[in-house]
């Protein structure tokens, strides 16, 4: 928009003849740095708008940054428990398998006992005389 308006500025200037404006000197002078003064104040809103916009931008930087960041924090949150689940699930598989063989040397246990139990009942049947009227050793 400026660059159009510095155009038809200039394109007046220059095609216009110099008759039709009966400026003097210090007129046109006058009107070119008031001229002047206008394109740099539309300069500097310009700038300031761009500016604006440059901050605009970098606090949308900034805030997509903040954003992935948290993403990023969050995703590696749910990896170091599911590392954790993993280890726990070893932890509990290893204890399943120490109660298994704990619960089979029980089971073995049980049935030791059991069958010393049925001899000492079967001991305490005969008398010492038929133990040893016996063929069998008394040991």
């Amino acid at each position: 928009m400026n660059r159009i308006v510095i155009g038809i500025l200039v394109f007046s200037l220059l095609y216009i003849p110099q008759g039709v404006f009966a400026e003097t000197d210090a007129e046109r002078k006058s009107r070119l740095e008031a001229e002047l003064q206008q394109v740099e104040r539309q300069i500097l809103t310009q700038q300031r708008l761009v500016e604006d916009k440059q901050l605009e931008r970098q606090t949308l930087e900034r805030d997509m940054t903040i954003i992935e960041s948290e993403i990023e924090k969050a995703r590696l949150g749910i990896q170091a428990r599911a590392v954790s689940i993993e280890q726990l699930s070893d932890q509990i598989g290893e204890k399943e398998v120490v109660l298994e063989i704990l619960s089979e040397k029980s089971v073995r246990q049980q049935e030791s006992l059991a069958d010393l139990v049925r001899k000492s009942a079967l001991i305490d049947d005969y008398s010492l005389v038929e133990v040893m009227l016996s063929k069998q050793s008394f040991s």
